[in-house]
């Protein structure tokens, strides 16, 4: 990863602490190929600079021994109640490195498609974008809630 980008990165998160001075955030990178890269996408990770924040990839490998922890952790049994605690929380974003706006819209309706079909069935559902650090061109992380 770039000195950029690590830079670009840690302003955004800092921003959101900021905003946020006693949450403790929970962030999950829905894509991170192209997001937070994968060494930064670990629940068990402390940060130096955010010792507050914990970073979950989205489909992590369920009944993986790390996953399990990090669920233990938040007092959670599995992936399918972890998805449905994350609903209405103020202190779980989405994170999404955007690149191409019809690329992220792809990945938003998967997402609620998703949770429509195994998760909360019956009831709606909005991926409400809370903190946009796109540059000028459009590209850049966008952060997300889901509300019910």
């Amino acid at each position: 990863m770039s000195l950029e980008v690590k830079e670009y990165i840690h302003q955004s998160l800092n921003s959101v602490i900021s905003n946020n001075p006693t949450l403790y955030p929970i962030l999950i990178d829905l894509f991170p190929i192209i997001g937070l890269c994968p060494e930064n996408v670990n629940p068990l990770k402390e940060y130096c600079d955010f010792p507050r924040i914990k970073v979950f990839p989205e489909g992590w490998m369920i009944n993986s021994p790390y996953y399990d922890t990090a669920l233990k952790n938040l007092h959670i049994r599995d992936g399918h109640d972890f998805l449905k605690w994350i609903v209405n929380r103020k202190d779980v974003f989405l994170i999404l490195n955007v690149r191409d706006v019809k690329e992220m819209n792809d990945i938003l309706l998967l997402l609620k498609s998703y949770y429509f079909r195994h998760i909360i069935p019956n009831r709606t559902l909005k991926i409400n974008p809370v903190y946009d650090f796109r540059n000028e061109e459009g590209y850049g992380l966008i952060f997300f809630q889901i509300i019910s």
